[in-house]
């Protein structure tokens, strides 16, 4: 994986901004809505909003090493399998966070 500060500093300045709309997000829940079934909506719709730019990320990376053996494809998918539980924790934790930050801004008054 190559380090570039410059494209982190933009992806993180983005994702900052698009935190700063969750406000305005739950302003415009439906009061039929509860904050949890809100939450799990927010959270799928990141998820299919993201998971296309992942793969085309992944796509991308892979073509640009297409010199690269078999052996270091087998070695990603060992990795990805090594820490499946560590990604599973962190997803748990990403829509337990927008759950909180639901429910509080309705708590807020938002």
């Amino acid at each position: 994986m190559d380090n570039n500060l410059k494209k982190g500093l933009i992806f993180g300045v983005i994702g900052n901004i698009f935190v700063g709309f969750q406000p305005i997000i739950a302003n415009s829940r439906p009061a039929a809505l509860d904050a949890h079934i809100f939450a799990v909506m927010t959270c799928l719709v990141e998820a299919v909003i993201f998971l296309p730019l992942i793969i085309i990320e992944k796509k991308v990376n892979l073509a640009k090493n297409n010199n690269a053996s078999t052996n270091h494809s087998n070695s990603m998918i060992k990795n990805w399998r090594k820490n499946i539980w560590l990604f599973l924790f962190i997803g748990i934790i990403f829509g337990f966070n927008q759950l909180l930050f639901f429910i509080g801004y309705e708590l807020a008054g938002a």
